[in-house]
């Protein structure tokens, strides 16, 4: 019994070390500060269970090992049951009616045995110091090596910005330098897509803007499948690494989404002397715009999700909140967002056009998420009654291209004749449509492009012309470079 009292319980608090490391190193660099309540809550309720056992068996060493037991099911249970789905293939052996209750089990015999075998006991917690020691100090090493990678990329999926680094702006005045809109229609298809595959003639506005000056890239595809690497590749003007976009990974899909703000375009127009606005549902370093952030959950909620309680709420509660949402009239928090943000989209890149040519050039990029689902929107942009129940948005894509045309009409009428004469305006979608109901990829690439210059010089445009060469064509164009064109190619993103 002496020795016992010698053995102390390191591993409790080791526990808890190596989940915060462990997790904070996954995603190193996108772990908010926010997720510092969610530390204080696993404290909590760890010190809450050690108080509460060590009352009922006056041994802080028996109260210690029944907690990190507890404990490391409830924090590790996410890799724990998909370790279980993979071996019995998500059969009835690896339910939550199973799982939970077989595990609780198992905890209370193992306490149990070694409840009657006080040497059993002081060995094990003395083998789970050491193994917690080790474990720690290896995540402490993995935090050590993200550190010094991150000062060499800032979690920047294309850190280099050599074109950027290597440019010189030209002495050029501000006024002869175009206001540029970038207005981008998350998962736009092209024109030939929604008539082959939904019979649908959108001609009518590819014709309208066809006579306001515009010039369609009718065959254009976009270079990748996903938004954040899409964009990031635009505004990059280049393609990036095959490796980080194969594995799929989250990390680098968060790396695309930092660098939809800190990229070569962004850079070099500023270089130029351009006022930046990014009216965009994504986290960046430019300006607040109160809009929804997309994919900032894939660092938030990965954290959360690996706990019991996060994979719970995923996996089971959805049910009841879906029959709460399924009520006559009940309109999700999420959808009402959508339409919010739409508005505050649309109000916001009107609010950036000056007719006065004496003042700094502007660029404006604004991101729409109508064609993307939910499809929350008739025709009109009437919100549908009917929505809720729709579980096929393949069948209302096209009320969304409808209502979508409408909001490109507005907005092009608007800015050339509210922005100065000198203007130019890209409309594009980010990728194609992704949801066919037989799964394919033939169609995740083409998209809407279409490009208003005002000279109407569209010599260096071309049928193909994917949106990797984009800026390049501009900044040949307006601030006379001589950037190389790239090859027009789509690459499939692995998503997880």
């Amino acid at each position: 019994m002496e020795k016992l009292k010698k053995v102390r319980p390191f591993y409790l608090i080791l526990l808890l070390l190596f989940y915060i490391l462990h997790h904070y190193n996954r995603f190193f660099g996108f772990i908010s500060s926010a997720q510092i309540i969610l530390y204080s809550i696993i404290l909590f309720l760890t010190g809450l269970c050690y108080f509460l056992l060590n009352f009922f068996y006056k041994s802080p060493l028996k109260a210690s090992l029944i907690t990190f037991c507890l404990m490391s099911f409830l924090l590790f249970f996410g890799p724990y049951h998909d370790f279980l789905k993979l071996i019995f293939a998500e059969t009835v052996l690896s339910s939550y009616k199973v799982v939970v209750p077989t595990t609780f089990i198992i905890i209370l015999l193992f306490t149990f045995y070694l409840n009657k075998r006080p040497d059993s006991l002081g060995r094990f917690s003395r083998y789970l110091n050491v193994l917690m020691i080790i474990l720690c100090t290896v995540e402490v090493f993995t935090l050590l090596f993200k550190a010094k990678r991150f000062m060499e990329d800032h979690n920047l999926i294309y850190p280099e910005l050599s074109m950027c680094n290597n440019y010189t702006p030209l002495d050029l005045p501000d006024s002869t330098k175009p206001d540029i809109f970038y207005l981008v229609f998350d998962e736009y298809t092209s024109n030939q897509t929604l008539q082959d595959v939904w019979h649908f003639d959108n001609s009518d506005v590819t014709d309208w803007l066809s006579k306001k000056g515009f010039y369609i890239i009718p065959h254009s595809k976009s270079n990748y499948n996903l938004t954040p690497f899409s964009i990031s590749s635009v505004f990059n003007m280049n393609y990036f690494d095959g490796e980080k976009v194969s594995k799929g990974s989250r990390v680098n899909e968060l790396q695309a989404t930092r660098s939809l703000s800190k990229n070569e375009t962004f850079c070099i127009l500023e270089k130029e002397n351009y006022l930046i606005r990014f009216i965009a549902p994504f986290n960046n370093s430019i300006e607040k715009n109160g809009l929804a952030y997309y994919f900032d959950y894939l660092s938030e909620e990965q954290l959360y999700l690996a706990t019991f309680f996060g994979r719970f709420k995923k996996d089971i509660l959805w049910n009841f909140r879906r029959l709460e949402v399924d009520q006559p009239g009940a309109n999700p928090p999420s959808h009402t967002k959508k339409v919010k943000d739409l508005n505050i989209t649309i109000s916001k890149i009107k609010g950036t056009t000056e007719a006065s040519i004496e003042r700094k050039p502007k660029f404006v990029y604004g991101h729409f998420m109508v064609t993307h689902e939910p499809h929350i929107f008739d025709s009109t942009g009437r919100v549908r009654k009917d929505f809720i129940a729709d579980n096929e948005p393949f069948k209302t894509y096209t009320q969304q291209v409808l209502y979508v045309n409408s909001i490109i009409r507005d907005l092009v009428n608007y800015i050339q004749a509210t922005n100065k004469r000198k203007t130019v305006i890209l409309i594009q979608g980010d990728h194609g449509y992704r949801n066919f109901p037989s799964r394919t990829r033939t169609y995740d690439f083409p998209i809407f492009n279409a490009v208003y210059l005002p000279d109407q010089d569209y010599n260096q445009f071309y049928k193909k012309m994917s949106p990797v060469n984009t800026f390049r064509v501009l900044f040949n164009h307006y601030f006379y470079q001589k950037f190389k064109l790239l090859p027009d190619s789509s690459v499939v993103v692995n998503q997880l």
